[in-house]
C-alpha cells in the first residue's frame, strides 16, 4: 500500500491533492479553487502527515468555508448570462445589467450597465465576457491615470509604466525597472482601495521593504491607508472569485 493510500481522499468536503516536492523539509497546506493541497516532503512518514492533518482540521474547515462563501457572493454579484437578471461589480458598486440585442457594445452608467450582444451569433456569453473585461480594464486605467497625476509629483517619483493583470496573491508590485503592476481585480473594489494600492507601490521607490520607513511614506501620502488595507485583506478571496468568474473559460459552441 502506498503512503498516500493511508490518507483521506477529501478534507472538509474538498478533494485532497498531494505533491511530493524534492528537497522540501516541511509540510505545507493551502486551500483554494476547490481543492486542499498538501505538500508532503519525501522524508516525512505517513503517520506524521495524518497527525499534521488532524492538527489543522479546524483551520481547513474554516478556510474551505471562507472560499465557499466568497464563491457564493461572487456568483450573486457577477452574472453575465445574456438576457438574465445579470449584475456586474464596478469599482465597488453592484450594478444591474440591461441587455440589448445588437452589435457588441457596453456602457457603464451610474446606476446600471447596458450590454448589447448579438443574439444571432453562437455563444453571446463570450461577447458579454469580452466586453465586460475590456470595460473594467478601461475604467481602472482611467482611475490609475488620475491617481498617478496626483501622487507621482507629490511623492517625487515616476513609474516607468503601469500594467494591469490578474494576480492570485498580490494586489500590486514594483519591478526593479520601475514598472508598477496592479491586480486587475481592483476594478471590482472601491476607488479608495485601488488608490491605496497604487500609493503603496509608489512608496517602494523610497523603500523596497515594508519597514517603518516605508509605512511612514505611505501614511504621509495616504493617511487612511490602514482602513483600505484591512478592507482589501478582508475581501481578497471574494475578489479572486470574481476574477475567476470574469475570466472563466466558457464552453465552445456546439458544431452542427
Amino acid at each position: 500500500m502506498r503512503d498516500a493510500d493511508a490518507l483521506p481522499e477529501t478534507l472538509a468536503g474538498w478533494p485532497l491533492r498531494i505533491e511530493r516536492p524534492r528537497g522540501a523539509r516541511r509540510m505545507r497546506l493551502s486551500v483554494g479553487e476547490g481543492t486542499v493541497l498538501l505538500r508532503w516532503p519525501e522524508s516525512i512518514a505517513a503517520s506524521q502527515v495524518r497527525q499534521f492533518l488532524d492538527a489543522h482540521h479546524g483551520w481547513i474547515e474554516e478556510m474551505v468555508a471562507k472560499h465557499r462563501n466568497a464563491e457564493s457572493r461572487a456568483a450573486q454579484d457577477l452574472c453575465l448570462q445574456p438576457f438574465s437578471a445579470g449584475h456586474l461589480i464596478v469599482l465597488g458598486q453592484r450594478l444591474p445589467v440591461h441587455w440589448e440585442d445588437g452589435p457588441g457594445a457596453i456602457e457603464i452608467g451610474t446606476d446600471r450597465v447596458r450590454l448589447r450582444v448579438p443574439m444571432s451569433r453562437a455563444q453571446p456569453s463570450r461577447v458579454a465576457q469580452r466586453l465586460a473585461i475590456g470595460a473594467l480594464s478601461r475604467r481602472l486605467q482611467d482611475c490609475c491615470r488620475h491617481w498617478l497625476q496626483t501622487h507621482e509629483p507629490a511623492m517625487g517619483v515616476r513609474a516607468r509604466a503601469l500594467r494591469l493583470r490578474p494576480m492570485r496573491s498580490l494586489w500590486g508590485s514594483l519591478s526593479p525597472q520601475g514598472v508598477v503592476s496592479l491586480n486587475s481585480g481592483l476594478a471590482f473594489c472601491p476607488e479608495a482601495q485601488g488608490e491605496y494600492v497604487l500609493v503603496h507601490e509608489l512608496a517602494h521607490f523610497h523603500a523596497r521593504h515594508h519597514g517603518p520607513r516605508f509605512w511612514a511614506v505611505v501614511a504621509r501620502h495616504y493617511p487612511a491607508y490602514m482602513r483600505q488595507r484591512s478592507a482589501l485583506n478582508r475581501d481578497h478571496l471574494y475578489v479572486q472569485a470574481l476574477l475567476r468568474r470574469l475570466h472563466a473559460r466558457l464552453p465552445s459552441p456546439d458544431v452542427p
